[in-house]
């Protein structure tokens, strides 16, 4: 279950425009609410939601034995849905992305959960220090994001690459500079950005297409088509801003960039020591440092190595998950 697009939603004209990014064979619950759940707490807004919400699992006669909760926004609706279990899976800082309002929500959720499960040890962290007198008596593990071996593979690839590319959300994390001094440096090279784009920096997507032709913004694309596009390219690119809102980011697109094939230029992404001597992986600590990193990663591509992802995977994942499931140490 994502977040919900509601009955406000539509009256106020907002399209349901976003992607899907789910596997076919997941269930998808569109659960109903009236309201957005993302609004500062307000009791009212939360009754009229659960009335919904009641109505919602009382026809569905649904039970889950775990619920795994990665939003704090769900906080007040978790005891209308019938269930055993709650883990809460806190995946970025997320003060720093919605601000201050979200605090009343995360410890309300780390208050009822029966465990927490970052996808970072910096997250995980966070919560500990912020929120200590809750988390002392709860049982707190860490296990990174994975990404889908089933589908991010060299096979089928064209033997003939080009270019660079990246695929993600065009917002404030990312670093829209980083890209512009690469597309300025290798005016040859064709960069192809994949993404939503956030309404704030429209403008500034505009400005850099008009400015670099070899920049092309394609918009965004649904999940199952990521592994062909990849496949295309020579360089994965994860140019994210050096800021809070980048800390703790679980590296899971960089193995599917690896996975396809693709060398990756990275910035503020951590990897583990063992990884960080792999050809392919190829880091930069500045923008002053990104030209000579980029024909690093250039050449780095033609490197051959047996790189075993098997431990990134999500298979690896849900098995380490359903074991601390299993033997009760969450």
């Amino acid at each position: 279950m994502g977040l919900p697009y509601t009955f406000l939603h539509k009256i106020a004209g907002k399209k349901n425009d976003g992607v899907d990014q789910l596997n076919k064979k997941v269930k998808d619950l569109k659960a109903v609410f009236l309201l957005p759940i993302t609004l500062r707490k307000n009791p009212l807004v939360i009754i009229l939601n659960k009335i919904y919400l009641k109505a919602y699992f009382c026809f569905s006669r649904n039970y889950f034995d775990c619920i795994i909760c990665d939003s704090p926004y769900f906080s007040p609706y978790i005891d209308v849905i019938p269930h055993g279990k709650l883990i809460y899976r806190p995946t970025d800082i997320y003060e720093k992305m919605d601000g201050e309002k979200i605090n009343e929500y995360e410890e309300d959720i780390l208050d009822k959960c029966d465990a927490i499960i970052a996808t970072s040890d910096v997250v995980l962290k966070y919560l500990t220090d912020k929120y200590y007198t809750i988390l002392e008596r709860k049982t707190k593990n860490v296990v990174y994001n994975g990404y889908d071996e089933f589908l991010f593979n060299t096979l089928n690839a064209p033997q003939k690459r080009d270019g660079a590319i990246y695929i993600g959300a065009l917002d404030k994390r990312f670093d829209f500079e980083a890209l512009d001094i690469l597309a300025s440096s290798f005016p040859d090279d064709k960069f192809d950005i994949y993404g939503p784009v956030d309404p704030e920096f429209k403008q500034k997507v505009d400005n850099i297409s008009m400015k670099r032709k070899n920049i092309l913004f394609h918009g965004a694309v649904s999940y199952e088509q990521t592994p062909g596009l990849l496949k295309k390219h020579c360089v994965g690119l994860l140019l994210l801003k050096d800021n809070d809102l980048n800390r703790g980011r679980s590296p899971m697109k960089l193995w599917e960039y690896i996975s396809c094939g693709l060398s990756v230029l990275y910035g503020v992404v951590e990897v583990e020591d063992k990884y960080k001597k792999i050809n392919a992986l190829v880091k930069y600590k500045c923008i002053d440092d990104l030209p000579q990193k980029y024909l690093i990663a250039k050449e780095s591509y033609h490197v051959k190595e047996n790189i075993n992802l098997k431990e990134h995977s999500w298979t690896f994942k849900v098995n380490q998950i359903k074991e601390l499931l299993i033997t009760k140490q969450c």
